[in-house]
């Protein structure tokens, strides 16, 4: 469907796609993995693989979401460490089958806190081409599209993410003008919100959306900078449709089922 080789196109942003992990870890190696991806896209693949149980694989997602969330790690013995490990990290996953499936599975739901940190997105467009809305000219069916865009993202990465924050810091030092990116960051999400149809007074539901609506703004600022060769237009379609197919996926509440 190509959920594995989109999150390679992903990666290719910043790194090789070596740096693709598995959720295979431990509660250590969850918050190693988070510090060692500080300020940076942390990238998962296949969810089935953290424990053969639903039950468990239930528990143990949402305990990795909420210490992968957190942005610390727990206090130690300074014997084994001498400081608290911190990060701040995006956090992009795959899976068979989606989070609220998994709690459901193990006989359980997502609370609201869970749902608006790591967010169910479905990977299928629903135009008979898998994860993609559409192809270039020159393909004629997903599957070539994806092994195109496989070969590519193995030959060609770690340049635009270096490119976009040379242009970022170049800005903000222009006059310390970290205040004006802010804002207009802040003026793209709040554009991003209100063409969505959020509701403004429900903390969940903003909190949800700028999830997507950040991702827009990064977006915009990527196209002002000339790293992305698209419009604006362009990047607000695109994930505003992952936004809206998001909420499509919310689980139903306890009250609802």
């Amino acid at each position: 469907i190509g959920k594995t080789t989109t999150e390679k196109v992903g990666i290719s942003i910043s790194g090789p796609r070596s740096n693709l992990q598995s959720w295979n870890f431990t509660k250590t190696g969850a918050e190693d993995l988070a510090y060692g991806h500080n300020d940076n896209h942390l990238a998962l693949d296949e969810l089935k693989t953290l424990d053969g149980d639903p039950t468990r694989a239930t528990q143990k997602a949402s305990e990795f979401i909420y210490s992968i969330s957190s942005g610390k790690g727990k206090s130690r013995s300074k014997k084994y460490e001498s400081h608290q490990k911190s990060w701040r990290v995006v956090l992009l996953s795959t899976g068979e089958l989606s989070l609220a499936k998994h709690a459901k599975n193990g006989h359980s739901l997502r609370m609201e806190g869970e749902e608006v940190r790591v967010i169910d997105v479905p990977a299928d467009a629903d135009k008979g081409l898998g994860i993609y809305e559409s192809l270039p000219e020159e393909f004629t069916d997903a599957s070539s599209y994806a092994e195109y865009l496989d070969q590519q993202s193995q030959q060609y990465y770690g340049t635009a993410q270096e490119a976009f924050l040379e242009k970022l810091i170049a800005e903000i030092n222009e006059e310390n003008a970290e205040q004006t990116v802010k804002d207009q960051l802040a003026e793209w999400m709040e554009k991003f919100r209100s063409k969505c149809g959020v509701d403004q007074e429900s903390g969940v539901d903003v909190r949800f959306a700028n999830r997507f609506a950040l991702a827009c703004a990064a977006g915009c600022l990527a196209v002002k900078y000339g790293v992305l060769p698209f419009t604006r237009q362009d990047v607000f379609e695109g994930i505003s449709a992952c936004y809206k197919a998001a909420l499509s996926m919310k689980p139903e509440s306890w009250e609802e089922q």
